[in-house]
């Protein structure tokens, strides 16, 4: 019998212009994904910024990346997921940590903006 859980990562708030982290998921050994249920209010903003990172020791961080290749060459880039339309959205990431924390950002003025967020855990 598979053993999934919800666990709430951020209580419905107000975003700010800087990445502000939510609750850091633990003890994911025996996961193998995460579905990032979104559920977000654009207000004034321009647009909301997610950044998504993982840690095999709870200390030390590593940002999921965006790989491109150019012949030779292959460049990584610190990805971002960005929206700028109101709504419930979803981000599906594997787990290869034992700890993901998730840091939202808001762009432009944040009046009226919301985001609440909860994380789905599927066990492998």
């Amino acid at each position: 019998m598979r053993n999934n859980l919800n666990v709430s990562i951020r209580d419905e708030a107000i975003l700010t212009t800087g990445y502000v982290a939510s609750t850091v998921i633990e003890n994911l050994q025996q996961y193998n994904e995460i579905v990032l249920y979104n559920y977000f209010t654009k207000g004034s903003l321009t647009s909301l910024n997610v950044k998504i990172e993982s840690s095999i020791d709870g200390v030390t961080y590593a940002s999921e990346t965006n790989m491109s290749v150019s012949g030779a060459d292959i460049t990584l880039e610190k990805a971002v997921y960005n929206t700028t339309e109101t709504g419930n959205f979803k981000i599906a990431i594997p787990i290869s940590a034992n700890y993901v924390k998730v840091s939202y950002q808001g762009v432009g003025t944040v009046t009226s903006s919301l985001l609440e967020a909860v994380a789905f855990l599927h066990e492998a």
